[in-house]
C-alpha cells in the first residue's frame, strides 16, 4: 500500500494513536465456492451497511497501492466508488477524510445526506444516479439509509418492484409516513398511497426534509400487499379548490387554495392550503388524513372507495398555526386502510 502517513495527519488532531487497516469485501460472482456465495449474500449484503452505521470511519485512497492519479472525467465514470449503488450507505455522519480536495469536497455533500437523513427523498434521489450490476441492488443499498426494522434476506433475482415493496413494508413508520404525506401524486405500482419503484429512479423527488412523528404511522401489515393501514387525524368530508391548474412555467411552483369544511354545528370553516408541487387536484370533496395531529400542516387528499379503502390523489399542506386550529373539525386518530 502507498503512504498512509496523509492518513496519520488527519486523524492524529482528533486523538487518534491508532489506525486499524482493514477491507471488507464479499465473495464476488464466478470465484471459488459459488455456492457458499448465493448464501453468504443471503444476509451479507442486507447486513453489511450495519458496519458503517454511528461509527467513525477513515477513507484513506491509496490507489491501491499505486500513486493516485485522477482526471475530472473519473467521477463520471460508472465505476467509480462515488456512483456505485452499494457505497452510498458507506458515508457515515463521523468520517475521516485522508483525501484530495475532489475527493473531500464529494464525501462532504454525502456526509451532509446522512447528517439531514431525516428526508427520505434526499436518501433516494442521491441513489437515482448510483449504478449496479444488478438492478435490485439499488434497492437492497438502501436497507440501513432508511433504518428498516428487519433484515431481509438478499435475492438477486427479485424483481426490483417486489424489493421495493418488501423493503417499504420493513422500513420505520417515520419514512413511511414521508412517502405518503410528501410524494404528490398516487404510486402507478401495486400500491396507490406510495411511489413506485419505477417513480422514484426516473422522477424529480420532493425536497422536504422531515417530518413530525410521534410513534403513529403508516403501519403496513408485513404478511400481504393488500392490508395496509394508517392509524392519525381523518376528515371524512372536505372540499378543495384553486389548485386545479398546473403552474405556468416559469413561475413559482407553490399554488394557494381553499379548503372548506363543516364541523358539528353546521358552521364551514375556510383554510388557506399549499400545494407545493405541480401536481393538479381539480375542485371536488375529498377524504383528507393528517400527519401527526389534527392542529399538524401536511395533509393527503384522497377518495373512499366503495370498499373503504383510501385511495391518494395528492397532497397538500397548511402553513398558518391560525389556520390549523380550525382543523379540530376532524377525527383524531382514527384507522384509515390503504390502498
Amino acid at each position: 500500500m502507498g503512504d498512509i502517513t496523509c492518513m496519520g495527519r488527519r486523524a492524529g488532531p482528533r486523538g487518534s494513536e491508532y489506525a486499524w487497516l482493514d477491507v471488507l469485501c464479499l465473495r464476488q460472482v464466478g470465484g471459488r465456492r459459488e455456492n457458499l456465495r448465493m448464501e453468504e449474500w443471503k444476509v451479507d449484503v442486507p447486513t453489511i451497511g450495519a458496519v458503517y452505521r454511528d461509527v467513525p470511519v477513515v477513507c484513506y485512497f491509496s490507489g491501491l497501492g499505486l500513486p493516485l492519479h485522477l482526471k475530472p472525467s473519473d467521477f463520471d465514470s460508472d465505476r467509480s466508488w462515488f456512483n456505485r449503488a452499494w457505497t452510498l450507505q458507506e458515508i457515515p455522519e463521523d468520517m475521516i477524510i485522508a483525501v484530495q480536495t475532489r475527493f473531500q469536497q464529494q464525501l462532504e455533500s454525502l456526509q451532509q445526506m446522512r447528517r439531514d437523513d431525516s428526508s427520505v427523498f434526499h436518501i433516494l434521489s442521491q441513489m437515482q444516479n448510483r449504478v449496479s450490476t444488478r438492478p435490485v441492488d439499488k434497492v437492497a443499498g438502501l436497507a440501513y439509509l432508511l433504518y428498516s426494522n428487519y433484515i431481509l434476506i438478499y435475492d438477486g433475482q427479485q424483481s426490483e418492484e417486489d424489493a421495493w415493496t418488501a423493503l417499504v413494508n420493513v422500513v420505520q413508520d417515520r419514512s413511511q409516513a414521508q412517502l405518503l404525506f410528501f410524494y404528490p401524486k398516487p404510486g402507478d405500482g401495486n400500491k396507490c398511497w406510495r411511489p413506485s419503484w419505477k417513480q422514484i429512479m426516473t422522477e424529480i423527488l420532493p425536497s422536504h426534509g422531515g417530518i413530525r412523528w410521534s410513534g403513529h404511522g403508516a403501519r403496513g401489515l408485513k404478511d400481504t400487499y393488500d392490508a395496509d393501514s394508517y392509524y392519525g387525524p381523518r376528515i371524512d368530508v372536505g372540499y378543495v379548490r384553486g389548485l386545479e391548474n398546473e403552474p405556468d412555467e416559469g413561475t413559482r411552483r407553490q399554488r394557494w387554495g381553499e379548503l372548506l369544511v363543516t364541523d358539528n354545528t353546521g358552521e364551514t370553516h375556510r383554510l388557506k392550503i399549499i400545494a407545493d408541487h405541480t401536481y393538479p387536484i381539480p375542485d371536488d370533496s375529498y377524504t383528507l388524513i393528517g400527519s401527526c395531529r389534527r392542529s399538524d400542516q401536511f395533509w393527503v387528499v384522497g377518495h373512499k372507495r366503495q370498499d373503504g379503502k383510501f385511495q391518494k390523489l395528492s397532497v397538500i399542506s397548511i402553513a398558518d398555526a391560525k389556520e390549523r386550529r380550525k382543523l379540530r373539525v376532524a377525527e383524531h386518530y382514527v384507522e384509515t386502510m390503504l390502498c
